[in-house]
């Protein structure tokens, strides 16, 4: 079944908000004036101003129906990603389709996925191919590999390939000094290093594994995950 926003008594008392989104969020979707208002600074200004309800009401009821929200997830991911309130249904559902078919998900999988990175959805499946063949490539990974790592780290999807993902991968590999396939195994072992800022995260904790033993345990634990990888 599909399910309608909740409805709640229009606040004469809140506090003036930019627009017709934080409007809706607020009287649709209850959140707070203050969520409401934080939520539409990520949108374009006229995108804010001109979003549609009943547009926005179908949308919020076709998707938490595909992903089976409950209405405080839905809260979260229209928070997180209000932009995807004026998207048409049928490219949301292309997008959906993209990433089931490409990395064969469950329903549980997809849910999961799209709910730590909503804006996924917004993503032309064009990019998403791109970001996906190259870690698939880059790594040496297999479809299962692949899969559990977009769902572990969804918001590789959201890297470019050639400022981000390349030279990150680049420079913890040549740091560490490892072969293509120790680095494809160290990256499907601690998947999230492809969400951390190189410089602000890896590079001091790669700082720790620059002695003898530290780096040769590194290497052990490779080549460890690479003997007992399965499909």
């Amino acid at each position: 079944l599909l399910m309608d926003p909740p409805r709640s008594r229009i606040r004469h008392d809140a506090p003036a908000r930019m627009g017709a989104a934080a409007d809706y969020l607020v009287e649709r979707l209850e959140c707070s004036p203050q969520q409401a208002s934080l939520a539409e600074s990520k949108m374009l200004p006229n995108l804010a101003a001109s979003l549609d309800s009943a547009t926005a009401d179908h949308v919020y009821a076709w998707l938490t129906s595909r992903l089976d929200l409950d209405a405080p997830q839905a809260r979260k991911f229209f928070l997180t990603s209000p932009t995807l309130l004026r998207m048409p249904v049928d490219k949301l559902d292309d997008r959906i389709q993209f990433l089931t078919a490409r990395l064969d998900l469950s329903d549980e999988q997809l849910r999961k996925l799209a709910s730590r990175l909503p804006a996924s959805l917004g993503m032309l499946p064009a990019s998403m191919e791109h970001k996906l063949t190259y870690l698939e490539r880059r790594l040496g990974l297999s479809p299962p590999q692949l899969r559990k790592l977009v769902c572990t780290a969804p918001g590789a999807l959201s890297r470019s390939v050639e400022g981000t993902l390349m030279p990150k991968l680049d420079a913890v590999q040549a740091r560490l000094g490892l072969s293509d396939a120790e680095l494809g195994a160290l990256v499907v072992r601690y998947p999230t290093v492809l969400g951390y800022s190189y410089e602000a995260k890896v590079a001091p904790s790669l700082d720790k594994l620059q002695a003898p033993c530290s780096l040769a345990h590194a290497h052990a634990l490779c080549n460890m995950h690479m003997r007992s990888a399965t499909c």
